[in-house]
């Protein structure tokens, strides 16, 4: 798991807890907080693509980078329930690679 994913990955799982709180009619955000947790605690077995990631964190405007990371995150356990980590930061380098400065491509 790479640093940033893990730490996005918790950070939205505590944001999907307070929101069970306050929607306890809701629950998705418990299917969520759930999944979030699981994948936080997943191995990535796709280091290239983790390596890839850690690089676009580098290499996108940082304000981007989260917009495109938060919108992912968002989704899952609502509309997205990857099985693994590696599903995650997969599709979070496909939608990242949009973002890439011409300069840098």
């Amino acid at each position: 798991m790479t640093n940033v994913l893990s730490f996005q990955l918790k950070r939205t799982e505590s944001w999907r807890e307070r929101k069970a709180e306050r929607f306890a009619n809701d629950a998705r955000n418990l299917t969520a907080v759930k999944l979030l947790r699981e994948l936080a605690d997943d191995k990535i077995m796709e280091t290239e693509a983790a390596d890839r990631y850690e690089r676009l964190h580098e290499e996108i405007d940082p304000s981007e980078f989260g917009e495109v990371v938060s919108d992912a995150m968002s989704e899952i356990g609502f509309s997205w329930f990857p099985k693994t980590a590696d599903e995650v930061i997969l599709d979070l380098v496909r939608r990242l690679e949009r973002h890439v400065p011409a300069e840098t491509a």
